[in-house]
């Protein structure tokens, strides 16, 4: 179930449209031209800034880390079961640091992007204390 949190309503573009609401006439190519709409509409909540995790820029609301961007796709902290349902359902790998499996992260790659927006939203709620 995704959080109540919304993220602002820069994000009523569809993701599989091909198309950014900050750009003219160029096509989506990369998880990062994914990821910049979704990280600039969360800044838009003065609860959430930028910080440093795994050597990444990290959106962190109330200085708690909840999204950042991989090389292998969009990593989030979200509840357990979310976590779980999602590596289950094979829509996310768990994220490993060195040999520690974290529990309450996952990594979303760009091919499951048409749900990066509601799992952003689901985790800044999650980490933020509203989910």
């Amino acid at each position: 179930m995704l959080s109540s949190i919304k993220i602002p309503a820069l994000l009523t573009w569809n993701p599989g449209s091909g198309n950014l609401p900050c750009s003219e006439d160029r096509q989506m190519t990369t998880a990062e031209d994914l990821y910049t709409p979704l990280a600039a509409a969360c800044l838009m909540d003065p609860r959430v800034t930028k910080g440093r995790m795994l050597k990444a820029e990290a959106l962190r609301v109330d200085g708690k880390s909840f999204a950042y961007l991989s090389e292998t796709g969009l990593v989030l902290k979200l509840p357990k079961a979310t976590v779980d349902r999602l590596i289950a359902e094979a829509r996310g790998t768990a994220l490993t640091v060195g040999t520690r499996v974290m529990k309450e992260w996952v990594v979303v790659p760009p091919s499951e992007s048409d749900h990066w927006q509601g799992l952003m939203a689901e985790a800044m709620g999650f980490v933020g204390g509203a989910g």
